[in-house]
């Protein structure tokens, strides 16, 4: 089956062959389901979905739905269509380019940018009219199209003049920007050398975000940013990445507009994505799309915006090259790489909505969903022997038994031929602190980790199982977690434990320095680190060979700099071949 990634896949819901659509999501999911099953052919479901967000009144029964719904960025459809026209009937390709057509300029206006950079062309009269106030400030032109007009400056300034990526290229001494009445909050359409953007003619009844100035202008202006970053990849290399466009294009937009929190409503559902089903790939039918924005999140966060700047330059110096491959070549660039990255996003994502702990994962995230788990486990032992996909991990949430026996261990067994197993232990203790542990596999990607806490001093383990392999598929692995370790706690320091184990950072909170001990079954090389709540490297502690027992060092809360670092939370990392252990420290000024 050919999956074509489009306006909302992260809504799309399975409808049975008969059934009739309730909303434009289950338009889509029925277009879907058809072609998927043969009843239409590539071609019909491309026109439908063209019919359905510019005239509906032209829609197959099928596909007319109870309720029409605004669907999300149109672009993916128009790349679609610019890289299948040769191969349409001719009476499709004049129909679909009708749509794509702008009305004709007579009666309408025209309004330039403030910056000079964006011509916007407008009606206020018929279909496709822009709501005509004019009060702020009252000289002629809606106030509507003159805050779209900053909106796009803004975007071009964030974008282009703040962040380096690709300025589109201009015809005529200006971009052009439209308005209209249709389906979706916008679109960039190729035209010529270049391209243009059309807006959504109002942006009234569209989905509730978070902007101060109200639902209406929020959603226009993210639409501006998104679109805008859809002109900048098609200059940069022709929209040649596929359906990550719009991954990037959302993530662009809380970059630009940060306080909108529009995409909240494309990631804040049971989809498929990192929040709602983390165990569905990544790169789901051969691409990422609208909800799979947190990855370039995490990247962000991690390592600033130039990571993404670095992506695009990457493809654009090799055009041939997939979005995979330029991931993995800008996160070397940035020191890391899938294997170090992919595990972390998803113990980020953990911490995400009603789980977030104070200053971790996604900003505000107590308005997002909760990372959904695997399981929930309060009886044991729990065995569970499944299989994982690419660029995908499976989460599990394990509470204290009703009646604790010493600590929890944690078994796990992974397919031998994998070398991209990644297995995060996640342990909220009973003063609250948050302890993660990735614990070293050993031959035959095995390990039985004992955590160092008993049960009857633990709020909650998680554990993730992570797959950061790009490609391959399912591979088989088991989880087995029991409650009946010997050791009711973590071994005293001084003596030899059986796995890497970490004490409590001391004083914490601090306003100075702050110690970490640890006890190293065997002698390793260790390395200490600080980071940062992003992920990013503050300091290097210690980076050397060290004995087996106990160990320690001292942070004095400096960066690398020697700068006394801004107050807040920190991790304090150790990493050896044992595995890593990183405790949390807060930092008070």
């Amino acid at each position: 089956m050919r999956r074509v990634l489009l306006l909302a896949p992260l809504l799309l819901l399975p409808t049975g062959a008969d059934a009739r659509p309730a909303n434009g999501v289950a338009v889509v999911a029925t277009l879907a389901d058809d072609l998927a099953a043969g009843r239409i052919d590539h071609e019909t479901w491309l026109l439908e979905s063209f019919r359905y967000g510019f005239a509906p009144e032209r829609s197959a029964e099928r596909y007319v739905p109870a309720e029409r719904t605004l669907l999300r960025c149109g672009t993916p459809l128009v790349r679609e269509y610019v890289a299948e026209r040769d191969r349409l009937s001719a009476s499709t390709r004049a129909e679909i380019d009708g749509y794509l057509t702008r009305p004709s300029d007579l009666g309408r206006a025209v309004y330039v940018s403030p910056s000079g950079h964006f011509t916007l062309t407008y009606s206020t009269t018929g279909t496709h009219a822009v709501p005509t106030t004019d009060v702020n400030p009252a000289n002629g032109v809606p106030d509507f199209v003159e805050r779209c007009a900053e909106y796009m400056d803004t975007s071009w300034a964030t974008e282009i003049d703040g962040l380096g990526f690709t300025a589109p290229f201009v015809s005529g001494g200006s971009y052009a920007v439209g308005f209209e009445n249709m389906g979706f909050y916008g679109y960039t359409s190729p035209v010529g050398p270049t391209t243009e953007i059309v807006l959504h003619r109002n942006f009234i009844g569209f989905p509730s975000n978070t902007d101060p100035d109200g639902n209406q202008l929020g959603a226009a202006k993210v639409t501006c940013a998104h679109e805008f970053k859809h002109a900048s990849q098609y200059t940069n290399n022709f929209w040649s990445e596929g359906g990550w466009v719009e991954l990037d294009a959302t993530w662009m937009e809380d970059i630009v507009y940060p306080n909108t929190n529009d995409y909240w409503n494309y990631v804040n559902n049971n989809g498929p994505n990192v929040l709602g089903q983390p165990w569905t790939p990544l790169d789901n039918g051969g691409s990422g799309s609208y909800e799979d924005c947190l990855w370039e999140h995490y990247l962000s966060n991690a390592h600033g915006n130039a990571i993404m700047v670095e992506v695009y330059d990457q493809l654009a110096a090799h055009p041939s090259w997939t979005m995979q491959r330029a991931y993995q070549e800008a996160q070397s660039v940035f020191g890391t790489s899938w294997e170090e990255s992919y595990p972390r996003f998803l113990e980020w994502a953990w911490f995400t909505g009603s789980r977030a702990e104070a200053g971790l994962g996604f900003p505000d995230a107590p308005s997002l969903k909760r990372m959904n788990v695997r399981a929930t486990v309060s009886a044991y032992p729990y065995t569970r022997s499944t299989t994982i996909n690419q660029l995908a991990g499976d989460p599990y949430w394990f509470n204290p038994p009703t009646s604790p026996v010493g600590s929890p261990v944690v078994t796990f067994d992974g397919d031998d031929a994998l070398d991209k197993f990644t297995v995060s232990v996640l342990m909220k203790d009973g003063t609250g602190a948050i302890t993660i542990a990735q614990p070293a596999l050993g031959a035959g990607n095995t390990f039985a980790y004992t955590v160092p806490f008993a049960w009857t001093n633990l709020t909650y383990v998680g554990v993730i199982v992570t797959n950061s392999k790009r490609s391959g598929g399912l591979v088989p692995y088991s989880l087995v977690v029991t409650d009946e370790a010997a050791s009711t706690d973590a071994p005293a320091l001084g003596e030899l434990a059986s796995t890497l184990t970490l004490g409590a950072p001391s004083p914490n909170p601090t306003r100075g320095a702050t110690r970490l001990d640890w006890t190293l079954p065997r002698a390793s090389h260790v390395t200490v680190r600080v980071l940062d709540l992003a992920g990013r490297n503050v300091r290097t502690l210690e980076d050397g060979a060290r004995e087996a027992g106990a160990g320690a060092v001292t942070w004095d809360g400096r960066n690398a700099a020697g700068r006394a670092v801004p107050a807040g939370v920190y991790w304090m990392r150790v990493e050896t071949a044992e595995g890593n252990v990183a405790r949390r420290v807060t930092v008070l000024r």
